[in-house]
């Protein structure tokens, strides 16, 4: 698992936003491998180490459906 050190003020959705883009899945994942962060306020001090979940591939199923079925 890769991590990060916070810089002063940053917050669990701008680490998100950072590593992993527009996925709003991905703040719970974060914040259940950092169980830590969730006592040190909004804004993060400098320096808190942050594990980086993997993201989880997802499948999506596709039905087609042909005029003639």
């Amino acid at each position: 698992m890769q991590s990060i050190e916070t810089q002063s003020g940053q917050t669990l959705d701008d680490v998100v936003y950072q590593i992993y883009g527009d996925n709003p899945h991905m703040l719970a994942e974060l914040t259940a491998a950092n169980p830590h962060t969730l006592n040190l306020g909004v804004h993060l001090p400098s320096g808190v180490h942050i594990n980086l979940p993997e993201i989880k591939p997802t499948t999506k199923t596709q039905t087609i459906i042909n005029l003639w079925d």
